[in-house]
């Protein structure tokens, strides 16, 4: 669909995509990792990023000069339909969005970076929700990051960095989106909040968690689904505030950002330890799906944070 009509999925970070790109003469990243918003979203972000340095009515003239101003992919031109298509020879797109990307399809890629761009523009690698990478891949593509790759640009898309290896996350330059604000039913539910309230004085002073979960029927599984949810959306908050840390902030603030459980995490985990919590929010939500009884999942959860955020606090 051509992006100058309906809805703008990327609004008014365009812009700085347009900044990025190499205007005035700066080089651009030869990594770009795209954080935050939807799966969707970010996949329009790594597009838009291919074709601001192959749309062909931007290459009639100099390169330097079809990046400048507010310049940015017609999605008209046979070039930008070829992309859109999938069928651009020096697009390639390895999608973890349903399954792996296994080391085989890095290693294929990596026969072809070695080689100039076959079209005008520059080659763009598109490594779609890179999470999905399997460790062997990973390691492959982090040879291909640390090797000058003429003409080739990545791209990396995630919904946070940490659950990425951070040799990756090192290697790229991050472009965050605002993080989608989900959980907001749990955040409304006065139960599901007092049970975040009681996670956070847990993680604070070690007591009381147990007897409360231990009590019969005091947590169902739809009591720990929100509370999940209510996990999730604190720690998207607690992403929100360290990276807006020392920086002018132009999108509104997460809805979660007045949870106290945000603010722990915020201060209290590491980038290594935020993947770790991520990671166990989807172990959490994968057991209920085979009926785990909630409360013994609820402190299997509890303890781990605990223990993450002792590790941070003991140095």
């Amino acid at each position: 669909t051509d992006s100058r009509s309906g809805p703008d999925p990327l609004g008014t970070l365009r812009a700085t995509l347009q900044r990025l790109c190499g205007h005035d003469g700066q080089t651009p990243p030869q990594t770009l990792l795209i954080e935050g918003g939807t799966t969707e979203t970010r996949l329009a972000a790594a597009l838009y990023w291919a074709g601001l340095f192959n749309c062909a009515s931007r290459l009639e003239d100099a390169l330097p000069d079809f990046l400048a101003g507010d310049a940015g992919p017609c999605w008209a031109c046979p070039t930008c339909r070829r992309l859109l298509s999938g069928s651009y020879r020096d697009f390639f797109l390895l999608d973890g969005r349903n399954s792996s990307i296994k080391i085989d399809q890095v290693r294929e890629i990596r026969k072809i970076v070695g080689d100039p761009p076959r079209e005008q523009g520059r080659r763009v690698v598109v490594m779609a929700e890179s999470q999905h990478l399997t460790i062997e891949a990973a390691n492959a593509l982090l040879k291909s990051l640390e090797e000058p790759c003429p003409g080739t640009l990545f791209v990396l898309t995630v919904h946070q960095r940490e659950r990425l290896l951070p040799t990756l996350v090192s290697r790229s330059w991050v472009f965050t989106l605002p993080w989608p604000h989900s959980g907001e039913g749990a955040l409304s539910d006065p139960s599901i909040l007092a049970w975040a309230q009681a996670l956070t004085d847990f993680l604070r002073t070690g007591r009381e968690w147990f007897g409360r979960t231990g009590a019969k029927g005091a947590l169902d599984a739809a009591g720990l689904a929100g509370l999940i949810a209510c996990c999730r959306a604190a720690l998207a908050a607690a992403l929100v505030m360290r990276a807006s840390e020392g920086r002018t902030v132009t999108h509104p603030a997460h809805p979660a950002a007045g949870l106290p459980l945000a603010a722990l995490l915020a201060e209290g985990l590491d980038e290594v330890r935020c993947r770790r919590l991520s990671e166990a929010l989807d172990a959490c939500e994968e057991a209920l799906a085979y009926t785990v009884n909630p409360a013994l999942l609820a402190d299997w959860l509890a303890t781990r944070l605990f223990i993450w955020l002792e590790e941070v606090r003991r140095g």
